[in-house]
């Protein structure tokens, strides 16, 4: 049976103080005769109409603590339920299990898990960032199947971190001769 409102409950009571049965009250309120009756039944022994207090646990958490937990979750978003539970314990004084935490969270609207992957920055929008991996030291764009070699002082070494070179030598990147790897140190530097 669905919860009746305040209104309802009224009239059904002014409608039996007028002189109505239960069924032509039932009629004219859309309630059920049974409801009526219980209705009555509950008005005649409390002289009252309101619901009782329901039994059961009392909640852990005041409506103050719920906000300082969806706050605090929203202030810094990576915070475990734990943590939140522990700095709960130290503002509020009121000690919670980080399982209350999150249930707390879900009736906010605040569900955990682990943050989707962002994906790679394609090859176009790397240069628009300004990100130095892929540029040349001439501003230029490194083309898609140019080897990536970093210098150091004393040698020179490929993308995979083979062929190595003393001074003055070329380096050998597998799968390339070493003329194209000279050329290519040289536009690099």
């Amino acid at each position: 049976m669905r919860r009746l409102s305040t209104e309802t409950r009224e009239k059904v009571v002014t409608l039996h103080q007028q002189g109505l049965s239960q069924s032509k009250i039932s009629k004219q309120t859309g309630v059920s005769r049974c409801a009526v009756q219980a209705l009555l039944k509950k008005h005649k022994e409390t002289g009252n109409i309101e619901d009782r207090r329901r039994s059961g646990r009392p909640r852990k958490l005041s409506a103050a603590d719920e906000r300082r937990i969806m706050l605090t979750c929203l202030q810094n978003r990576r915070m475990s339920s734990s943590a939140i539970s522990s700095e709960l314990a130290e503002t509020s004084g009121t000690q919670v299990h980080p399982s209350t935490v999150r249930r707390s969270l879900a009736r906010s609207g605040l569900h955990g898990g682990i943050g989707a992957k962002k994906p790679d920055l394609q090859h176009g929008n790397k240069a628009k960032q300004g990100n130095d991996d892929d540029t040349r030291e001439d501003g230029g764009m490194r083309s898609a199947g140019e080897e990536t070699v970093w210098i150091s002082e004393n040698r020179r070494i490929g993308k995979e971190g083979s062929g190595s070179a003393d001074r003055g030598e070329s380096a050998r990147v597998p799968g390339k001769t070493s003329e194209s790897v000279t050329e290519r140190l040289l536009i690099l530097l």
